[in-house]
């Protein structure tokens, strides 16, 4: 879904028809989305914790993962790590917060290490 995505984003810059720059990342391919999709259904979540599902449209999504870049930065930033080249480890559930954060990380240069999450078979 991804790649069919990104090649319609590609061919919309090729052929003129956007005023946005090329995304060169995942994030950039989430905000130029957003602006293509709206408010049209994007990610369905379900939370074990919460017990209810939630649908985020391609906008709040998108606001989602500027936000999670805008925190990582000043994150990084308050202890002294420049972003470029800096690896962040990630531990946690499959959510969108999850997906907003690994989007988010190479937008600034960081890349990411997804550290497997296995709950133990309960006893």
């Amino acid at each position: 879904a991804i790649q069919a995505l990104l090649r319609e984003a590609l061919a919309g810059f090729a052929g003129g028809g956007l005023k946005m720059a090329t995304p060169t990342t995942l994030a950039d391919l989430a905000g130029w989305a957003a602006s293509r999709y709206g408010d049209a259904p994007f990610l369905q979540t379900w939370s074990a914790h919460r017990g209810l599902d939630a649908t985020l449209s391609f906008h709040a999504f998108n606001e989602l993962e500027c936000r999670f870049r805008a925190a990582l930065a000043a994150l990084l930033a308050s202890h002294g790590v420049r972003p470029k080249g800096a690896r962040l480890a990630l531990l946690c559930h499959a959510c969108a917060d999850s997906l907003a954060l690994t989007l988010s990380a190479p937008a600034l240069g960081v890349t990411v290490v997804s550290l497997n999450w296995k709950q133990p078979a309960a006893t």
